[in-house]
């Protein structure tokens, strides 16, 4: 539900809602001038927010970002790990992977996880390669090292996760 606030701007009142349950959201007007055309009935996204606990309401989320869910993976990730085991690792499968990750030019580093027999692990990082993280990225490199080597690494800004509160 859209609104003005006291200095008739545009701000927003949403309703989000996951597998656990739904919670009510506040988008001032800033931030709502922002990521309005993300803001749609039944849009799959990500926010970024504060919670707001006043006495007698249910908690809110003060909203500070909005990315839509399709973007994720380009906002988020910012490494692509690829496991392979060392065992039947062929020039082949080398090239195959390398001309892959060439035709997805982009900003996130790579690394190969090798893993020998004995279990041994050492991560390489393919310090020419970068690429650009999509699903197509992924659906080419499934057939090559199967979808459980592959994984798309992210970080969250440790100083914006709250501590527990019991």
């Amino acid at each position: 539900k859209t609104t003005e606030d006291r200095k008739g701007k545009r701000m927003a009142f949403v309703t989000l809602e996951d597998f656990t349950g739904t919670i009510e959201a506040v988008v001032f007007s800033t931030c709502y001038a922002q990521y309005q055309g993300a803001l749609r009935r039944e849009a799959a996204v990500i926010v970024d927010g504060h919670i707001s606990m006043r006495r007698e309401e249910m908690p809110k989320i003060i909203v500070d970002a909005v990315v839509p869910l399709s973007q994720a993976m380009q906002r988020f990730v910012e490494l692509v790990r690829i496991e392979l085991s060392t065992a039947g690792l062929d020039d082949d499968l080398l090239e195959s992977l390398k001309s892959t990750l060439l035709r997805h030019p982009g900003r996130c580093p790579v690394e190969l996880m090798l893993r020998s027999r004995d279990g041994e692990e050492r991560t390489v990082r393919v310090g020419s390669i970068r690429v650009e993280p999509s699903p197509v990225l992924i659906d080419e490199l499934e057939p090559l090292v199967g979808e459980a080597a592959i994984h798309l690494v992210g970080a969250v800004q440790r100083e914006r996760v709250p501590e527990p509160a019991f």
